[in-house]
């Protein structure tokens, strides 16, 4: 097998959870954001969910409101948001 042929490490569901989380607000963003540092590409298979993780990341880099209605308006802002989907 080549790395070509290769499936990458996958767990929507927990990508999902840790996302959910952040929505929840900056304590749960903080604590993810803290623990899975690094390229969103590396760390989520799914490309919407690095979306999502980006737009996280660059909120709590502005010291801005993390949940549902900062992250959607900034994905919609960046014309990601019909990509993504509902969040």
């Amino acid at each position: 097998m080549t790395n070509m042929d290769r499936i990458p490490p996958q767990n929507l569901d927990a990508e999902r959870a840790v996302l959910g989380a952040c929505l929840l607000g900056r304590d749960g963003a903080q604590r993810a954001l803290e623990a899975m540092p690094g390229d969103p590409d590396v760390i989520f298979y799914q490309r919407r969910h690095a979306k999502i993780w980006r737009v996280v990341r660059d909120l709590a880099d502005d010291d801005e409101a993390i949940d549902q209605l900062p992250v959607s308006a900034e994905l919609g802002r960046r014309r990601e948001l019909e990509e993504v989907g509902v969040i």
